[in-house]
Parts: structure tokens; C-alpha cells; sequence
């Protein structure tokens, strides 16, 4: 399976640069991304189903915003989040599927609490290899 991101070093929070072929595919696997840091995404059972509507300014607050709004579906309990496919989107708008499981404490075993997204270094790039992001989490 091909690793779609990198933990990158940062003092005392955690960075990751992601990569994708296209902006959806960049976006699908950041949330990915920070969802493994969290628990293990295979342990997760996909059976619950959430759309997602969410709009910024630009491309990089629509992907702050993005990660921000599942992290608080699984830090108010309402889902683990597992599975994320980007239905459609362009620089300041995107409608995203996720699925996932109800959190509950017979889970799988939680790695690591992030309690935000940052704006901290935040950068998204495209050039003819695809695209690539790095963002950082206050963990």
C-alpha cells in the first residue's frame, strides 16, 4: 500500500506532509492522515455515513476547515471517521462523504490526542508531480 503522507519534525506538535495525484485525492488523504495519528484506520468499521459541506476564503482554509469539522465529529463522539472521499470541490468549496464508526471505548486503542488543526507553516503546492501539504497539529 502506498503511503499518501510523512510525519514531518516539529517541537512539540506534530506535522504532516501530505500528497495526493489530485486536490480531492490531497484533501481524502489528509484527513486520513490525521485520523492514523489518531487510532488505527483499519480497526475502524465504516458503517455510519456523514456528508460534509465546507467553505473558506481559499484553499488553505478550506482544508483547515475540512480537518477541523471531523475532528470535532470525533471529539463530541458523534463519529471515528475512517473512510473520507471528496465528492466535489474547487479552491473555496468541497461536499465530502465520511464514514466511520459511533466512538465508543471498546474501539480501537487512541495513539494520539490532537486537539487542533493549525494555521502554523500551512501551505499547499501543485506542480506536475500532483499535490502536496503540510499542516500541524497542537497535540
Amino acid at each position: 500500500m502506498k503511503r499518501n503522507y510523512e510525519i514531518i519534525n516539529h517541537t512539540a506538535d506534530l506535522g504532516l506532509r501530505v500528497f495526493g495525484e489530485t486536490r480531492e485525492e490531497l484533501f481524502a488523504n489528509a484527513a486520513a492522515a490525521m485520523f492514523a495519528q489518531i487510532t488505527d484506520l483499519e480497526q475502524i468499521r465504516p458503517h455510519l455515513h456523514r456528508s460534509l459541506e465546507v467553505e473558506a476564503p481559499d484553499r488553505e482554509e478550506l482544508l483547515v476547515r475540512f480537518l477541523s469539522e471531523l475532528l470535532y465529529l470525533f471529539t463530541s463522539g458523534a463519529l471515528l471517521p475512517g473512510k473520507f472521499k471528496i465528492k466535489r470541490m474547487d479552491d473555496r468549496y468541497l461536499e465530502a462523504e465520511v464514514w466511520g464508526e459511533k466512538f465508543s471505548a471498546s474501539l480501537p486503542q487512541l495513539k494520539t490526542e490532537i486537539k487542533a488543526v493549525t494555521y502554523h507553516n500551512l501551505k499547499i503546492d501543485h506542480d506536475e508531480t500532483g499535490w502536496k501539504a503540510e499542516v500541524i497539529f497542537d497535540v
